[in-house]
């Protein structure tokens, strides 16, 4: 098996677990790429989650990078 391949839904998986977990991930990371940034790094940690999500899962996993950072910037109050 490719190491890659184990990170990716296996056929008949749930791509719900994946997608959540991602979620999950990138929303846990948005607060602190905001303390981040306010601290003068251009660094933006839950783009990295993003687009890490989409390289490993595949471009399928868009709408959870979308829903993530919409429901991150209402939670931060960034709406």
């Amino acid at each position: 098996m490719e190491p890659m391949q184990s990170l990716r839904s296996a056929p008949g998986a749930c791509p719900w677990k994946g997608a959540a977990a991602c979620a999950a991930i990138y929303f846990a990371a948005f607060p602190l790429s905001a303390s981040i940034t306010a601290a003068g790094l251009p660094v933006w940690l839950a783009s990295g989650v993003a687009l890490g999500s989409l390289v490993f899962l595949g471009v399928a996993y868009w709408p959870m990078v979308l829903a993530a950072g919409w429901l991150s910037a209402i939670a931060m109050g960034d709406s």
